[in-house]
């Protein structure tokens, strides 16, 4: 909703957008479930420990595997792939992925932390901090539209995040 333009204009691409925006949260969601699930699992034998630092490194590994042999070959990408790495924005695209490695670790670590449900509900404030961002770094005005989803997102997780029955002591 954050995305949407009231106005009327709706682009042809829109309903594709949002299929794979729904593509996204589903896998996205079932990241979380696996990886909280896997992390309890482990914790759970005796004499097994993993951080979730080597669940990340993992799923890295399988990301970038799945990118080389399924999704470069299906978008004949191996050629802008090698004039990124010829013209040395690798090392600018690799500054950006180590900011992203940070955020996963983070959260990787909340979930192992508070589960996955929460850890996702409290994921999603990223748009919010979208909006902020937007507007601090590139001046951006926050319209009443993005306001508005931006206070549905932070009552959506404080909804999710508190107990009830602490509301009532």
């Amino acid at each position: 909703m954050l995305g949407f333009n009231p106005s009327g204009n709706v682009p042809e691409t829109f309903s594709k957008g949002i299929m794979f925006a729904l593509i996204a949260v589903l896998g996205w969601a079932s990241e979380g479930v696996i990886i909280g699930f896997a992390m309890k699992r482990i914790k759970d034998e005796d004499h097994i420990e993993a951080a979730p630092q080597q669940f990340l490194c993992l799923r890295y590994f399988i990301s970038m595997v799945s990118y080389a042999v399924i999704v470069l070959p299906m978008i004949k990408g191996y050629g802008i792939a090698s004039e990124v790495i010829s013209t040395g924005l690798v090392f600018k695209y690799g500054a950006i992925a180590i900011l992203g490695a940070i955020t996963y670790l983070s959260w990787y670590k909340a979930v192992d932390l508070i589960g996955a449900a929460m850890g996702t509900a409290l994921n999603s404030t990223a748009s919010l901090g979208a909006i902020i961002f937007s507007a601090l770094i590139f001046g951006n005005k926050i319209s009443s539209t993005l306001a508005i989803w931006g206070i549905v997102i932070v009552l959506g997780v404080f909804i999710f995040a508190v107990d009830p029955k602490s509301l009532k002591k």
